[in-house]
């Protein structure tokens, strides 16, 4: 059991699929019986069927939540509330991992949070998405923050912009910063609008960050 400890001690925070652990148990007659006793000890922990993560107290490091997100459900990328909290554009901390995927919405709980997945087409999933470095060169599919704004409206139901003073009224509502506001490009916006959902709204959120 020795080298199959310290191979899960040396995974590190990567999340760990169903056949990687069982290839660990090979030369055991019931691998699925052995990570059965390991979730049960603790030493490895169960996301969803076929998906786990070392314990961080034996790996000495923590999934990011971001990374964990791409793992469980997709294709998918985080992106909404969840990426625009941490650009920084909106000041309430967001506990459901919030993504956007082409498979059916969803949401999954799991011990270490809650996940929300929407589905859109695919010609609107496949722009504006970036991998960004998380914690200890943790790599997660992410909306740029053009795309995160895109999404929020696009997915949050029942919003809907008939005019500029809508748009405002919604700015002031999420408290959205307004330095964020000022740094997006209108341009990245508009070529997403082609093949979005709600082009209306879109296009009036991008005339009010134009000044038309």
């Amino acid at each position: 059991m020795i080298e199959e400890y310290n191979l899960l001690k040396q995974s590190g925070a990567i999340p760990l699929r169903h056949q990687t652990v069982v290839d660990w148990f090979k030369n055991y007659k019931q691998p699925n019986y052995k990570i059965h006793r390991w979730i049960k000890k603790g030493y490895l922990i169960q996301l969803s069927k076929g998906l786990y993560m070392a314990n961080p107290d034996i790996t000495g490091e923590k999934p990011d939540k971001f990374l964990i997100s791409n793992a469980l459900y997709g294709p998918s990328y985080v992106t909404a509330e969840s990426a625009l909290a941490m650009f920084g554009a909106i000041p309430e901390e967001v506990h459901t991992v919030t993504a956007v995927t082409t498979k059916r919405t969803t949401e999954l709980v799991t011990p270490i949070g809650r996940f929300s997945y929407v589905k859109i087409t695919p010609e609107y999933y496949s722009n504006g998405i970036e991998i960004k470095t998380m914690n200890k060169n943790q790599n997660a599919l992410c909306a740029i923050p053009e795309k995160a704004i895109c999404d929020l409206i696009v997915t949050t139901k029942h919003l809907l912009f008939r005019g500029k003073n809508d748009v405002r009224n919604w700015i002031d509502y999420m408290r959205l910063d307004e330095l964020f506001l000022n740094n997006l490009d209108p341009a990245k916006i508009t070529a997403y609008i082609t093949n979005a959902p709600k082009k209306s709204s879109l296009n009036h959120f991008v005339k009010l960050l134009k000044h038309d």
